[in-house]
């Protein structure tokens, strides 16, 4: 079975470990990086994978992330992690071209079934 990527971007190395620890149980190929400004080049490549990015990831936060990236012509899916239940970060981020907004201690399996719908509609590679 092929395997999807997913970038982990932030610097929440706790929350990063269980996200990953998670995902890693499905056939996902995971990296990590902690800054927002050094994902946003892959992000942006033809057939990048799918990005989970905390909402103050340093050096670029999810919301000028997706803005950018959008910006960029970047088609990744974007799932961006709440750091509270803010609703109008979670509005300007899915407004700047986010494809979901959770809050950072989702629980595993939600979080899966979000990657798992997200990457149906993904582009091919």
């Amino acid at each position: 079975e092929a395997r999807s990527g997913v970038l982990l971007v932030g610097d929440d190395a706790a929350g990063a470990r269980r996200i990953g620890e998670y995902l890693a149980r499905h056939p996902l190929a995971l990296e990590r990086e902690a800054r927002g400004d050094a994902a946003l080049a892959r992000a942006a490549e033809p057939g990048a994978g799918l990005v989970v990015i905390e909402s103050d990831a340093p050096g670029l936060a999810a919301p000028e992330f997706c803005r950018r990236l959008r910006a960029a012509g970047g088609q990744a899916p974007v799932v961006v992690l709440a750091a509270n239940d803010d609703t109008v970060e979670q509005v300007v981020c899915l407004e700047l071209g986010a494809d979901a907004c959770l809050p950072r201690d989702v629980p595993g399996r939600l979080l899966w079934a979000q990657v798992k719908a997200l990457l149906r509609r993904a582009p091919a590679a």
